[in-house]
C-alpha cells in the first residue's frame, strides 16, 4: 500500500489539511484512498506516542479498516509525527516497512523565527505562556526536549530520510501555493487535487492566532487561577472572548494576527543558531539553494497583561467567565460529538 506520511510541522496549516481530508472522506475512499482523522487521530497519536505494542495495535486498527474499504492508498496527516525520537522513528519505520507500506513524507518548512512567534502565540491557548520565561529557545512550553532538536530542519528531515527513504520538503510560503493555499498544495504533492467528487476547500486556515492581546489575556488568566485551566472548555472560553474582542473593537490585535515578540537581539541569536542546520538542509533537500532567507527584526508587539488597558482586560474577563459557562461547553461537546461519532 502506498503511504503518505504528512509530517506538518507545526503552525504549516495541518489543521486545514486535516480538515480538508475529513470533509472530503467519500471522495477519497471511491478513489481507493484512506485518510483517519477523526476516530482514527485517536490511532494516529498513538503511532506517534506509545511503545511498540501500543503502535501495533493502533496501526493495526488502521490498516485493517483501510483494507477493508479496498484502499491502495494511506494517508497519515499529524503534526505529531514531526518532533518523532529516533527509537519512535524506528518502531513506526518498522511497523510500516513489515506491511510492505511504500512511503512517502511529506513536510512543509517555515523560518524558525516565525515558528517562535507562532508556537507561543498557539501555547498561549493552552494557558503555558508565562511572564517569567523565555518566548524562544529551551522553553517549558513546547517541551526542552522538542525545543532543542525538533527545529533543527536538516537533522530532522535526514533521520526521516533514512527510516522512511523519499522525503518531499516544501517551504510553506502561501504565496507560492495554488491559490494560495496549502490545502490545494498538499492535495497536488499527493496526486489527488483532480479526483472526481473532491471538495478542494481555499477558505482561511482553521487554526487561527491569539495576537498579542489574546497572549496577554491568556496570561492574566494562568496568572488569577489557582485551578487546572488546560482543559478544553478553558480553552474554548479563551478563544471565544477573544474573537470577540477582536470583532467588537475591529482589533485584530487580540485576534486573527500572530504577535511579534522577537527582539532585534533574538532575531540574531536565532539566525546564528540553525545557520549551519540551514546549510544542512539546503544541501540535503533543496539542491543547494538557500531555503530561508535570514530573518529580519519587526517591530515588537507588547507582552503580558501590564500592557492592556484596565478597561479592555476587564471586558476580556467578562467575556471570558460568560463565554465559559455560557458557550464554551457548548463548543467543546460538538467537538467531542465529532470525535466519538
Amino acid at each position: 500500500m502506498r503511504v503518505f506520511l504528512h509530517i506538518g510541522v507545526w503552525k504549516t496549516g495541518s489543521s486545514a489539511i486535516q480538515g480538508f481530508l475529513r470533509e472530503n472522506a467519500p471522495a477519497l475512499e471511491s478513489a481507493g484512498i484512506a485518510a483517519p482523522t477523526l476516530l482514527g487521530r485517536r490511532n494516529l497519536a498513538r503511532l506517534a506516542t506509545t511503545g511498540e505494542a501500543g503502535l501495533e495495535v493502533a496501526l493495526g486498527k488502521i490498516w485493517s479498516q483501510a483494507q477493508a474499504k479496498g484502499a491502495t492508498a494511506l494517508i497519515l496527516s499529524s503534526e505529531h509525527f514531526w518532533p518523532l525520537t529516533g527509537p519512535a522513528q524506528d518502531r513506526l519505520a518498522t511497523a510500516l516497512q513489515n506491511r510492505r507500506a511504500e512511503i512517502s513524507v511529506l513536510a512543509y518548512l517555515r523560518p524558525q523565527a516565525d515558528m517562535w512567534r507562532s508556537l507561543l502565540a498557539q501555547q498561549a491557548k493552552s494557558f503555558r505562556i508565562k511572564l517569567d520565561e523565555p518566548i524562544w529557545g529551551e522553553v517549558s512550553y513546547i517541551g526542552r526536549s522538542l525545543a532543542s532538536r525538533a527545529l533543527f530542519y536538516g537533522a530532522c528531515l535526514s533521520r526521516f530520510r533514512r527510516q522512511f527513504g523519499l522525503v518531499d520538503a516544501q517551504l510553506y510560503q502561501r504565496r507560492s501555493f495554488p491559490g494560495g493555499n496549502v490545502v490545494a498544495s498538499f492535495a497536488d504533492r499527493v496526486g489527488i487535487s483532480t479526483l472526481p467528487g473532491l471538495t478542494l476547500s481555499l477558505e482561511a486556515e482553521a487554526n487561527r492566532s491569539l495576537g498579542w492581546k489574546g497572549v496577554a489575556l491568556s496570561i492574566a488568566i494562568a496568572e488569577q487561577s489557582s485551578r487546572a485551566i488546560g482543559s478544553r472548555l478553558h480553552r474554548a472560553a479563551l478563544i471565544t472572548a477573544a474573537a470577540t474582542m477582536a470583532r467588537r473593537h475591529e482589533d485584530d490585535t487580540w485576534f486573527g494576527r500572530p504577535p511579534n515578540f522577537l527582539t532585534a537581539g533574538d532575531i540574531a541569536a536565532i539566525n546564528h543558531l540553525y545557520a549551519e542546520d540551514t546549510v544542512k538542509l539546503s544541501k540535503r533537500f533543496f539542491g543547494g539553494l538557500q531555503p530561508f532567507q535570514p530573518a529580519a527584526a519587526a517591530p515588537v508587539d507588547p507582552f503580558g497583561p501590564a500592557h492592556l488597558g484596565a478597561g479592555e482586560l476587564v471586558e476580556a474577563l467578562s467575556l471570558y467567565r460568560r463565554a465559559l459557562i455560557i458557550e464554551a461547553p457548548t463548543v467543546a461537546l460538538t467537538s467531542l460529538r465529532r470525535i466519538t461519532e
